[in-house]
């Protein structure tokens, strides 16, 4: 389909969630596949379009309802939007495939590569933004819209297969490793339904504000994990093997991090001292999704072969991602409450 034929097969579908659109310019292809739309008065929102292969509708329906939560509930996200007839969930056809199509709210404000986040102000607000989510988390009510827990993660499901084809060593580590975090005693305190992916890619940041993005990944997790999640996303760069020279700047993260997330929300001593282990669920993952991508015949980049060996050297001698003093944050965080 070419460009022009395209554009206006969004633009009607665009119209579905709003009559006085404009016109419709293509974003970016990743997951999935993003579309700005522009209506009467210059309102903007966004329109994704997701493969029936990669999510269910039910799936991005309980999205969907838990991110029109915490948008009414004051969180600083962006808000899900329904279509005329008031349905999360819209469906189209593209090139012969199937897409699941939905709305947000657009948010201005920079994006990761536009800035250069090494203020101690913006971590604080990142942390208090994402406190603000876990907060409300804990108060939202199940509903008929299911959302995976944290193991259903699809590179965590294909995780034994391509570690078994790998090593026996691998496969061994991560089953015994998922069985230790199975057993993890959660409460209202520490798990729930999370971000999911709170890379620097999903918020944007203007001026003090952090506007909280893409929750097409949330889950049923630790709250930790989003933590965990964002510093790692920091730290590793380009020079994964280098990550235990960045002490000072882990510390200077993650302490800013959770002074501005103790402003919305409780921090469980998981938070303070045990984000090694849920660095660790991450490090899976890269594993996962380096080993499928073998499989698949891609050859890897020399960053992507450095991340695979760093990360299979980690998990399995047992080596801190953070080699923070946690005493120190935990005695220089408790000073100041």
């Amino acid at each position: 389909m070419n460009a022009n034929h395209m554009n206006l097969t969004i633009f009607k579908i665009a119209k579905e969630f709003d009559k006085s659109v404009l016109f419709v310019k293509y974003m970016v292809t990743c997951r999935n596949i993003l579309y700005k739309a522009v209506s009467i008065k210059n309102k903007s929102f966004v329109i994704r379009l997701t493969d029936q292969q990669i999510r269910s509708k039910e799936q991005l329906e309980g999205e969907l309802h838990f991110q029109d939560y915490l948008f009414r509930n004051g969180a600083n996200v962006t808000r899900s939007l329904k279509t005329v007839k008031n349905e999360w969930v819209s469906e189209c056809i593209v090139d012969d495939k199937k897409y699941y199509v939905s709305a947000f709210t657009f948010a201005k404000g920079l994006n990761w590569y536009e800035r250069d986040d090494k203020n101690p102000e913006t971590f604080y607000q990142i942390g208090k933004a994402l406190g603000k989510v876990h907060k409300l988390s804990k108060n939202y009510e199940v509903t008929s819209y299911k959302r995976r827990k944290w193991y259903e993660q699809q590179e965590l499901a294909n995780a034994p297969e391509l570690f078994k084809d790998y090593s026996m060593e691998l496969y061994n580590s991560f089953m015994s490793f998922v069985d230790e975090m199975k057993a993890i005693k959660n409460s209202q305190d520490n798990y729930g339904l999370t971000h999911g992916d709170f890379l620097m890619s999903n918020y944007l940041i203007n001026q003090d504000k952090v506007t909280i993005i893409d929750f097409d990944e949330c889950e049923y997790s630790w709250y930790a994990m989003d933590l965990a999640i964002c510093i790692r996303n920091y730290l590793v760069g380009d020079e994964p093997e280098r990550i235990h020279e960045k002490t000072d700047l882990s510390e200077m993260i993650y302490y800013n991090l959770l002074l501005g997330y103790q402003t919305e929300n409780s921090i469980t001593d998981d938070m303070i001292c045990d984000l090694n282990k849920y660095i660790y669920v991450r490090d899976y993952i890269e594993i996962s999704q380096m080993l499928n991508l073998i499989k698949q015949g891609r050859t890897l980049c020399d960053v992507e072969n450095r991340l695979l060996k760093a990360d299979i050297d980690r998990v399995l001698n047992g080596k801190p991602f953070l080699k923070i003093d946690f005493n120190k944050l935990s005695n220089s965080f408790n000073n100041n409450q």
